[in-house]
């Protein structure tokens, strides 16, 4: 809202007759002089009179502060634009119908001359119909293998291998497998299987060894390893978080530290990430989080993966990252 200044009047005390206004007047002349500015600039701060008869005075006079005005002009998000369609709108009274719908023209009755017999017009062709075969429909994924009842505390034998000042990775590896091996017992599983060179791999390979174990075990199909997918894994084991996959594709990642081995972190991810476990993300006010690990390595889809480890203060920090496609 705009306001605008209040013009200001200042009193100025008139004479007491016409006679004094006019020789007034004849005191500040009518005239123009050569190279004299009219009407006269006035100094700042007062008002001044020419040739002010006796008993005037000047009357000072306060300048007004400048006032500045904000206007915030709130523009509307432009609308979606549409497809034009087009109207249709019935033909006015009088007017002629469109080509192709052009009505009879008005004829005088009359006998007209007999002419030659007009042929009959001959059966259109028989119209034939095209069957389009349906899309075939995408596969359908495998369902998520459901999780276990609860969550299963490693034993101590786990504990003392693999949760030490200096674990011994062998020994670690054994104690956790036999935890492992137990737990798929109790979902009706077998031993897992694990390749023949598992103890040559690199970390980050044993981790997809163990996941695809873990899979393919349940009916999902294993995920090939992926060097950009490594390099994600690993920058999110140095920066202790989770990994982060690509925009334009499903994905879904998990991180540990303090699990010395990937077979102790598979047996934290899978087995003992329900309520009470070490699971961060599970708690009585948020049991959404309850089995996430679990549920990114049994994603049920297939793709890449990669996985990444780095020597922290807090220990060692293991990090996997599954992308579908």
């Amino acid at each position: 809202m705009h306001e605008y200044p209040r013009r200001t009047t200042t009193p100025v005390r008139l004479l007491g007759s016409v006679c004094a206004l006019v020789a007034v007047l004849d005191g500040v002349g009518v005239g123009r002089a050569v190279g004299e500015t009219w009407p006269r600039p006035a100094p700042t701060g007062a008002l001044v009179v020419a040739h002010p008869p006796a008993g005037w005075s000047t009357v000072p006079v306060s300048p007004s502060p400048p006032r500045r005005t904000s206007t915030t002009i709130r523009l509307a998000p432009p609308r979606p634009l549409r497809a034009a369609t087009p109207v249709h709108l019935p033909t006015p009274v009088g007017a002629v119908p469109p080509v192709g719908r052009r009505r009879p023209a008005a004829q005088t009755p009359s006998t007209p001359p007999p002419g030659p017999p007009v042929p009959a017009p001959a059966p259109p062709p028989p119209s034939s119909t095209t069957t389009v075969a349906p899309r075939p429909a995408p596969p359908s994924r495998p369902p998520a293998p459901a999780d276990p009842p609860r969550s299963i505390p490693p034993d101590q034998a786990f504990e003392t291998a693999c949760w030490t000042s200096t674990p011994i990775t062998a020994s670690c590896n054994r104690a956790a497998l036999a935890d492992i091996d137990k737990a798929r017992s109790g979902e009706g599983l077998g031993a897992l299987q694990l390749p023949s060179d598992f103890s040559t791999l690199t970390v980050p390979a044993q981790l997809i060894a163990v996941a695809n174990a873990e899979r393919t075990s349940r009916g999902l199909p294993a995920l090939s390893e992926r060097t950009q997918w490594d390099d994600a894994s690993q920058q999110g084991a140095r920066s202790g978080q989770d990994p982060t996959g690509p925009s334009d594709a499903a994905w879904a990642s998990n991180y540990a530290i303090g699990d010395p081995t990937a077979l102790s972190a598979d047996y934290s991810w899978m087995y003992d990430d329900g309520a009470g476990s070490n699971n961060v993300d599970c708690s009585a006010s948020h049991p959404s989080g309850c089995w996430g690990h679990r549920h990114n390595i049994l994603s049920p889809w297939g793709g890449t993966a990669g996985g990444g480890m780095a020597d922290t203060s807090g220990g060692v920090a293991l990090a996997e990252l599954f992308v579908e496609g």
